[in-house]
């Protein structure tokens, strides 16, 4: 009888100490899921906080406009305060040569342009990579679909694969693979 009873107790033993093992894991996945979400929670805190980030999202987003020159660039605007922003100016300058469409060059606003574009393509680069090693789920970070819907095929702005060349000849790749994430999804 007491070998039965010790059976029993060793059974129940394992069987309790394997149930708190499970429940542990549990609780430590949504924990890490938690942080994964706090993290992408603060880069999309980053989005919208940091003026050359907004600025590049609002040129993506308007036709055309005006705003202040950020910080960032006010050593360079050589007093000017505002920077003027348009579609059409877009097309040549997010050309994808250094020259410009013209072997010329590009002119101050154009070179904003590209500077202003190249940290938002820099930040959507790292979303995607956070996406690749597991740190961010694309769920996570589901409003910057709009930005990047922006980028690609705006019915706004007529924008048909504009920036396409720019993000491949410069390096992009992880902009485009964040958008097919988004539209695979």
């Amino acid at each position: 009888m007491s070998t039965t009873l010790d059976i029993c107790i060793k059974f129940g033993t394992v069987a309790i100490a394997t149930l708190g093992f499970f429940l542990g894991y549990l609780q430590y996945r949504k924990g890490q899921r938690w942080k994964q979400s706090e993290f992408a929670s603060r880069e999309i805190d980053k989005l919208l906080s940091n003026e050359v980030l907004v600025l590049a999202c609002q040129m993506l987003d308007w036709e055309h406009g005006k705003s202040k020159v950020p910080a960032k660039f006010k050593d360079t605007r050589n007093g000017k305060e505002d920077f003027e922003y348009h579609w059409s100016r877009y097309e040549r300058a997010m050309h994808a040569s250094i020259e410009g469409p013209d072997g010329l060059g590009y002119s101050e606003d154009e070179r904003y342009c590209r500077v202003i574009f190249d940290d938002l393509f820099t930040f959507f680069y790292l979303m995607n990579h956070y996406i690749s090693v597991d740190l961010i789920r694309i769920e996570d970070i589901r409003p910057v679909e709009y930005w990047t819907d922006q980028i690609f095929g705006s019915e706004l702005t007529n924008n048909k694969g504009l920036f396409t060349p720019y993000l491949e000849k410069f390096g992009y790749s992880g902009v485009i693979q964040l958008h097919q994430r988004f539209k695979s999804k």
